[in-house]
């Protein structure tokens, strides 16, 4: 009796040798190899690059609702200086949605919750999040239904590739105590056609067009950024986004503004 309950103690210790073995094992490279793929230093400290993700997200967003010349709402991001608080609730909310609207016509839905979710990601505390329909000119149409808390929108028109837009190119990005600097060149886009071919495309400052850049020719329909950057980069326009840190921990959008 006692050989075996010696045995049985031996065995249970031996479980729990292996158990915790494995459980170091896992936690010293697999949980680190996992961490890597999320976290960087940078400046000495851990940062979660899942934030960077958000940032481009957000940043994302306002590139498509801000810069599609078919939008009321065209440039309105592009100013000396705009603060998150003083954004037009409209805008913010139309910034905010834009990019999940199907390209094609049809009626469509989009869930209050998750709309108030997403903005709630963009700008944190710094503006409040009010449902409110939104008519985009002859565009886009898009109603609340307070009863069902969703959005019913309606898209007239087919989105074309080659309708004139703002393009931006990210320069840089910093990271200060409280804060992330993207650095942005934002230019606007007017493309040329020679019979049914699109040929080239003309660069400007902005939509008002009143400086013209240059004329820089497609690549199998598509514009070289990189080949922009090299001839124009110093006559473009620079565009300093700022995400500051909540209290929360994350960061959300607190300004964008002209580079002097």
């Amino acid at each position: 009796m006692e050989n075996k309950k010696f045995i049985i103690t031996i065995v249970i210790l031996i479980l729990i040798i292996l158990g915790l073995g494995s459980f170091i094992y896992y936690d010293k490279f697999y949980k680190t190899e996992e961490e890597k793929a999320i976290l960087t230093t940078i400046d000495g400290t851990n940062f979660d690059l899942s934030t960077l993700y958000k940032i481009g997200d957000i940043l994302n967003r306002f590139d498509v609702a801000f810069g599609d010349s078919n939008s009321t709402y065209l440039g309105y991001i592009y100013k000396d200086k705009l603060y998150a608080k003083d954004f037009d609730e409209k805008a913010a909310l139309y910034g905010t949605i834009y990019k999940d609207l199907a390209s094609n016509n049809g009626n469509k839905i989009l869930f209050g919750e998750n709309v108030k979710n997403n903005f709630e990601n963009i700008f944190g505390d710094n503006l409040t999040y009010n449902s409110s329909n939104i008519l985009d000119g002859e565009y886009i149409n898009v109603k609340y239904i307070a009863a069902s808390d969703r959005y019913n929108y309606t898209i007239n028109g087919v989105y074309n590739t080659y309708s004139p837009k703002y393009m931006e190119k990210t320069i840089s990005t910093s990271i200060t105590k409280d804060s992330i600097i993207v650095k942005r060149k934002v230019f606007y886009v007017e493309y040329n056609t020679s019979g049914t071919e699109t040929i080239s495309a003309n660069i400007y400052t902005d939509s008002g067009k009143s400086k013209n850049i240059g004329t820089i020719k497609l690549k199998n329909g598509i514009i070289n950024l990189n080949e922009i950057m090299a001839k124009y980069s110093s006559r473009l326009n620079t565009y300093k986004y700022t995400f500051k840190q909540s209290s929360d921990g994350d960061y959300y959008f607190y300004s964008i503004e002209k580079d002097k």
